[in-house]
């Protein structure tokens, strides 16, 4: 499932899916929108696009706002560090993660 949660942030639910594995997903999203050409529109310049994603996976009876406000902020750990790039958030970790 995706959906806009904002100007320009969206959400992608992957259901019973590791941590792991939505790592590999988000990583695929970014380099597939990294490695695509864009055209311009109405006058508007091509070119490509980068895209930075954080990553949360949803812990046993989590609030969605707290799941969400976790995400956000591995989001913003991947822009810190320079964009396009996927962060994974940990609770168990005092660093994000970065996907390989």
């Amino acid at each position: 499932t995706v959906a806009r949660i904002g100007g320009e942030e969206f959400v992608v639910l992957l259901p019973r899916t590791s941590s792991v594995h939505a790592l590999k997903v988000a990583e695929h999203l970014r380099a597939a929108v990294a490695n695509h050409p864009f055209s311009g529109a109405d006058g508007q310049p091509g070119g490509r696009l980068t895209i930075s994603v954080g990553v949360a996976e949803l812990l046993p009876a989590e609030e969605p706002s707290d799941f969400l406000a976790r995400a956000d902020a591995a989001l913003y750990a991947a822009k810190g560090a320079g964009r396009d790039r996927v962060v994974l958030h940990s609770d168990h970790r005092e660093q994000p993660i970065e996907a390989e």
